[in-house]
């Protein structure tokens, strides 16, 4: 997942190799499961260009999903699936900071920054050589890892940090007091605050 590109270049290649394996094997598939060998040899055909394009793109998306989630749960947390009502009645989930360990195995990789085009001429006027070799290299390398989600930064880890403390303060502020039978306002809340004030 964090070679988003490179390992759906591999899916495909095996998604090629898989599609000309079932086109040798169509004398013996074919038989068993009852098909035609030419419907098993025209959809090898078709298959094996349209296929590893197909398998391309969804692993790459599958990847950098992954890559989306990661982020997302190194700044805000991990889902517990305690779920809590405020006194308004408003529901939310409880979200837990994620183990040091899986943390820095989260982090471990390393953050590649987009290059950027150089200048098309010096300080003195004289234009750059090698300019097309730049620009190919450049767009292969966002072709490659322009679409990377880019893993926080340690300033970025800092501040949701300190959000997460602020906003658990204040959530701890908001629920004092409505805990009844280890629930969060549950419904017997009303009733205990009527007795007490009597």
């Amino acid at each position: 997942r964090n070679q988003p590109t490179r390992t759906a270049f591999g899916v495909a290649g095996i998604t090629a190799y898989g599609t000309l394996w079932l086109a040798a094997g169509n004398d013996i598939i074919g038989p068993m499961f009852n098909l035609s060998i030419g419907s098993i040899i025209w959809f090898c055909r078709i298959g094996v260009f349209v296929l590893p394009v197909l398998a391309f793109i969804v692993t790459r998306r599958w990847c950098l999903s992954l890559q989306r989630h990661e982020r997302e749960m190194l700044l805000h947390g991990y889902e517990t699936g305690v779920i809590v009502r405020s006194p308004d009645g408003a529901y939310s989930e409880i979200h837990a900071p994620v183990d040091p360990s899986h943390a820095y195995a989260l982090t471990t990789h390393e953050r590649l920054e987009p290059l950027a085009l150089p200048a098309p001429e010096d300080s003195g006027g004289v234009a750059a050589r090698n300019q097309g070799k730049d620009r190919l290299r450049t767009r292969l390398f966002g072709f490659w890892y322009g679409d990377d989600v880019q893993k926080p930064t340690t300033a970025e880890l800092d501040e949701a940090h300190h959000h997460a403390d602020a906003h658990d303060e204040i959530e701890a502020g908001r629920h004092v007091g409505i805990e009844t039978g280890g629930q969060v306002g549950g419904d017997n809340f009303q009733i205990e605050q009527s007795a007490t004030k009597k």
